[in-house]
């Protein structure tokens, strides 16, 4: 499976003199496996892109090391545990507040043919299936408030994770931030699934 990744710092953190507080990570070992993760660190986080750094590296080691271990639905909630471990492990070395790690989690995994995708907060991703149907196949998950994002770090986060069901030989997945989300694509429920449709905004140019 191919796998492309692009990072860029927004318009506001230009403007403030902040860098980018995402974070990309993913291991494959041949077309019959991978595992990706893509975090949006916590603006309102002290250290959002440690956060994000931790997140996403250590939910793809952990399912890469195990991957031959637990079927592929395990292996993300698994994943996300050990995720939320190592940033709570981090904190306590370091003296500092677990939500000053804030982040989000956009992640999944292929074999075999399968693909599952997993969310907590609100940057998701997109798969294109066999029809050429393009949809998010999790839940934009939001907080206990209106537009409220809930992080990885969160005290009740396992109560707003979002698992897919298996999708059978996608043809693409494309994973990325919540403000990116925005001008690639638009969003619609119907019924208990996500459309998407390519936004007709200018991207480029």
């Amino acid at each position: 499976m191919i796998v492309v990744d692009v990072a860029s710092t927004g318009h506001s953190h230009k403007r403030d003199g902040l860098g980018c507080d995402d974070r990309v990570y993913y291991l494959n070992d041949d077309n019959n496996f991978l595992v990706f993760a893509v975090c949006d660190g916590a603006g309102s986080a002290k250290f959002g892109d440690v956060g994000a750094e931790i997140a996403s590296e250590s939910f793809c080691k952990w399912i890469f090391e195990n991957k031959d271990k637990y079927d592929i639905k395990d292996l993300i909630e698994l994943g996300l545990l050990n995720a939320r471990k190592s940033l709570q492990d981090y904190a306590n070395k370091n003296g500092c507040a677990i939500k000053d790690l804030g982040t989000t989690l956009s992640g999944g995994v292929y074999k075999d043919g399968k693909l599952v995708c997993t969310l907590i907060g609100d940057s998701p991703a997109f798969v294109i299936d066999g029809d050429d149907n393009l949809f998010c196949p999790v839940d934009l998950a939001k907080g206990e408030y209106a537009n409220e994002t809930v992080f990885l770090t969160s005290d009740k986060w396992k109560d707003y994770v979002s698992i897919s069901d298996i999708i059978y030989n996608p043809k693409a997945v494309i994973a990325c931030t919540d403000g990116l989300n925005k001008i690639l694509f638009i969003t619609k429920k119907i019924g208990d699934k996500w459309i998407a449709e390519p936004s007709k905004k200018t991207i480029i140019k």
